[in-house]
């Protein structure tokens, strides 16, 4: 039985885990996970984005335009979203992040725009992104949101209300410029 173990590797390696958890999803075909771990029973297409808060693990499914949220034994705890353009329906979603009351951010690339769920996945709220959205994350006190956008190369500051706060960012390689710019963190304060 293929398992992934989160918990030890939390321990080890806290800053990387999240990262791992994704590259080991991508590389188990679903047909390889038992029904009792990780029961994705049509499995995960196109994994792009994890979250981990408070021992749940939240995987963008892009191909199938959902979140599925696992616990820390790699257990599936909830699923939402589906393809479509209404509140809480998904298109093409890429990033996903996690405020601190626990409600997950989701870069809906597809709608342009960011939808807020409650860590129950209920539909809180939404906002529209001009540019589309390719990553999200909130500051430690959750009064900013940011939001990459790889169309014109730059990152976005938004309230959590939706309100456009600041940007910054063009094409290119020199200091204030990106290229493409996809994962977004905020780092703790040290």
């Amino acid at each position: 039985m293929r398992k992934f173990p989160f918990q030890s590797l939390a321990r080890r390696f806290p800053g990387v885990a999240g990262v791992v958890l994704l590259l080991w999803l991508s590389a188990v075909p679903a047909v390889e996970l038992p029904m009792q771990r990780l029961q994705v029973l049509d499995g995960l297409r196109l994994p792009t984005d994890v979250a981990v808060h408070d021992g749940r693990i939240a995987v963008v499914d892009g191909g199938h335009h959902r979140i599925v949220v696992f616990d820390a034994d790699g257990d599936e705890r909830l699923r939402f979203g589906r393809a479509g353009t209404g509140r809480g329906e998904l298109d093409a979603p890429v990033g996903i992040g996690v405020d601190p009351a626990g409600r997950l951010l989701v870069a809906d690339r597809g709608n342009r725009r960011i939808q807020i769920y409650s860590p129950e996945g209920d539909f809180v709220r939404q906002f529209a992104v001009p540019e589309r959205p390719i990553d999200v994350a909130a500051s430690r006190d959750g009064r900013e949101l940011y939001v990459t956008a790889n169309r014109k190369h730059r990152l976005l500051v938004y309230r959590p209300d939706g309100r456009l706060l600041r940007k910054w960012g063009r094409n290119g390689a020199d200091r204030g410029e990106f290229r493409y710019p996809a994962t977004v963190a905020v780092l703790p304060n040290r």
